[in-house]
């Protein structure tokens, strides 16, 4: 199973702490992906056996894999944050 978060100034901080620890609690979740709306980053966790590894992008060029039972998906950061304007 995938969660995918788009963080906002409200929830930034609950979603990487109080709420990430609740989801470690269901056994299906192995991929847990945060996407922050203010800026190019993507914090990807996912889980590995017992132990979740951490990774983070934060380029428009970048690009990671959930891999999951049923195949491989590849997301872009271009794609994900295709017409988004940042201020400044």
């Amino acid at each position: 199973m995938v969660i995918i978060e788009v963080l906002s100034d409200s929830t930034r901080d609950y979603d990487r702490t109080d709420n990430f620890k609740l989801y470690r609690d269901i056994p299906t979740l192995g991929h847990y992906v945060l996407i922050d709306q203010d800026s190019i980053l993507v914090e990807y966790y996912r889980k590995q056996k017992s132990e979740w590894v951490f990774e983070s992008y934060t380029r428009l060029t970048d690009t990671f894999t959930l891999t999951l039972d049923v195949g491989a998906i590849k997301l872009r950061l271009r794609d994900l944050y295709n017409r988004i304007e940042f201020d400044g």
